[in-house]
């Protein structure tokens, strides 16, 4: 889904359902694709712009950042 070096935000709450809403919060680099071993979905490894911190997310708390 995603490639090292995207640029995206982090998106805690996303549905296509009526009346939901999306929460956007930081911006970072995706610096590492890592396969998660207790599951079949990859994490990414997210270094965020802000504090320079690295967090594992899923790809479905994550967009694409377009410019």
């Amino acid at each position: 889904m995603f490639k090292l070096g995207d640029l995206v935000r982090y998106v805690p709450y996303n549905s296509e359902t009526p009346g939901s809403w999306i929460m956007y919060g930081g911006i970072g680099i995706i610096v590492a694709i890592l396969p998660d071993m207790q599951s079949s979905v990859q994490v990414y490894k997210v270094r965020w712009l802000e504090n320079m911190e690295e967090s594992l997310l899923p790809g479905d708390f994550l967009k694409i950042l377009e410019i």
